[in-house]
């Protein structure tokens, strides 16, 4: 039972517990369907402050999985190198992929593990790869 109070909260043995459903979209990410948090206090006030800073951390954590799920909002709608009209009315170029011909990370990846990885086991590259990833 959710307290009328303070939002996203409910009471059991006299303390405050946070409780909120899983958006359909984000499924995939939890094993869950629901987050449940023991806030670790009576007070109304103070689970109503916890209750807020874990609902603004939820949703920025949300929105970053989202992102990554699906990319950029709008990201298929980019004409690939051309040029397209602000609303100024002045043209500016538009890059789609690398922004530079600078390294990549792939290429930093590759000079650390020659440098980095000699004499090391078999785990240390591999390792090193499955870091570059997340």
């Amino acid at each position: 039972m959710l307290t009328n109070s303070t939002p996203y909260t409910f009471i059991r043995g006299g303390y405050f517990y946070y409780s909120r459903r899983v958006p359909a979209d984000l499924t995939w990410h939890y094993s869950n369907p629901r987050i449940v948090k023991a806030l670790r206090t009576r007070s109304s006030q103070k689970a109503q402050m916890l209750s807020f800073n874990a609902s603004s951390q939820l949703e920025t954590y949300w929105t970053q999985l989202r992102l990554l799920r699906g990319g950029v909002f709008g990201s298929n709608l980019v004409k690939p190198q051309e040029e397209s009209v602000n609303r100024l009315g002045t043209s500016l170029p538009v890059q789609v992929g690398r922004q530079s011909g600078g390294p990549t990370l792939l290429d930093f990846l590759n000079v650390y593990l020659t440098q980095r990885g000699k004499g090391r086991p078999k785990t240390f590259e591999a390792t090193a790869r499955r870091v570059r990833m997340t």
